[in-house]
C-alpha cells in the first residue's frame, strides 16, 4: 500500500479534531480513547478497587490507587500516524516525517 492510499483511509474515517489519550492499565494492556472519553475513564477510576484471586481462599478486595495506572496525551497527528503505519504495515518511526493530515473543515 502507498502513502497517499493509507492517507485516503485514514481520512475517510473523519477526522476528530481532538486529541487522544492512551490509558496504560498493565504491562502490554492500552486503551487508546478520544480525550474526553479518557478523562471520563480516569474520573470513574476514582471509585475503584481492585478485586485481587488469591491462591487459596477467597478473593480480596484492596484499595485502587491512581499511581498504578499510566495515561498521555496523542494529538490526532501521531493519531493518523500509527493508523497509516498500520495500514501499510510498516513501522511508526518510517512515517514520523508525514505531514499533519487536515481535518475536513481545513480542507474547504
Amino acid at each position: 500500500m502507498e502513502v497517499a492510499e493509507a492517507l485516503k483511509q485514514v481520512k475517510e474515517v473523519g477526522a476528530r479534531n481532538s486529541n487522544y489519550m492512551v490509558i496504560n492499565l498493565h504491562y502490554n494492556f492500552m486503551l487508546l480513547l478520544p480525550y474526553n472519553e479518557g478523562m471520563a475513564l480516569i474520573a470513574s477510576l476514582e471509585k475503584a478497587e481492585i478485586l485481587e484471586p488469591a491462591y487459596s481462599g477467597p478473593p480480596t478486595v484492596k484499595g485502587f490507587s491512581m499511581d498504578s495506572i499510566e495515561f498521555r496525551i496523542v494529538s490526532e497527528h501521531e493519531y493518523h500516524r500509527y493508523k497509516v503505519a498500520q495500514l501499510m504495515g510498516v513501522s511508526f518511526d518510517s512515517v514520523k516525517s508525514l505531514e499533519p493530515i487536515q481535518s475536513p473543515k481545513e480542507e474547504a
